[in-house]
């Protein structure tokens, strides 16, 4: 049994290529949406690893 379903998946592989900086595609946006995720959704995965990520950089800046 997966840890996550299908659908689940599929947006934490879109969130991973926003982290790695690289380019989303409109059939990207489209596959998350034919298996149930709302634009909304899919924009707050994305907002929330990228500001862990910030976060990260900021621990970094000023940890001694």
């Amino acid at each position: 049994m997966e840890a996550f379903s299908e659908a689940e998946n599929a947006l934490l592989q879109l969130v991973a290529k926003v982290v790695r900086k690289e380019k989303i595609s409109a059939s990207d946006i489209e596959q998350l949406r034919s298996l149930g995720w709302k634009d909304s959704e899919i924009l707050d995965a994305c907002a929330h690893a990228t500001n862990m990520i910030g976060g990260s950089y900021l621990f970094e800046a000023f940890k001694k």
